[in-house]
């Protein structure tokens, strides 16, 4: 299930999520986080979050250019990373203590206790990021995931963009039981699609939208 945006340029796809009874794993497009990573364009950057069955929550993200590629996992106790340079075959792996390094990029989003087992959660929201759409365009990168409209499941969420002039956008995703309601964010307004993750929860997918669409 995915949040594709429509814009005046084409179907962008920026937010995925998936899960299992196994794991819940979600995928972020990479331009939406090259500013936090300080990186050129001309980098590719992937960034996820995986839930897995035991509680043990981490963020990874992976930074691709042609000197090396990095691979960085942050867990609540410990940041794992791997250093591949194709070049010369070399390969590295170090596994620090969290505590030295939490303000590297992703430790906001992974808290430093042990999380619940994935059977036991009755309610968890999952990574937010926000950005402006201006005259119905994306605007951040000339690297985007545009996707053809034949490409789009009937699950995913598609916001039609195209009117917005300025406009500021959340993305977000929850695991929920049914029987809660998840309500609004001040005075925006939203979108949403959902499935079912098991007999008794959903993984619901929205765009929180900030601003009212101009003509």
């Amino acid at each position: 299930m995915r949040i594709v945006l429509k814009t005046i340029e084409g179907h962008i796809q920026l937010y995925w999520i998936k899960g299992t009874s196994r794991s819940i794993t979600g995928w972020i497009a990479g331009d939406l986080i090259k500013k936090d990573f300080n990186v050129s364009n001309d980098t590719t950057v992937d960034l996820h979050f995986t839930y897995p069955k035991d509680g043990n929550f981490h963020h990874s993200y992976k930074i691709v250019n042609q000197k090396e590629e990095v691979y960085v996992s942050v867990y609540n106790n410990i940041i794992k990373t791997k250093i591949i340079q194709p070049d010369s075959g070399n390969r590295t792996v170090t596994e620090e203590a969290r505590l030295k390094l939490n303000s590297m990029p992703l430790s906001v989003f992974v808290p430093t206790e042990k999380q619940l087992p994935l059977d036991k959660v009755k309610y968890r929201q999952f990574q937010t990021i926000g950005f402006t759409i201006v005259d119905g365009k994306f605007g951040l990168s000339d690297k985007i995931n545009f996707i053809l409209p034949s490409e789009i499941d009937k699950k995913d969420l598609v916001v039609d963009v195209t009117e917005f002039k300025s406009t500021s956008i959340n993305l977000t995703a929850f695991l929920r039981e049914k029987s809660t309601e998840i309500g609004n964010f001040g005075d925006s307004r939203f979108e949403s699609s959902e499935i079912e993750f098991d007999e008794n929860r959903l993984l619901e997918v929205r765009c929180v939208i900030h601003e009212k669409k101009q003509k």
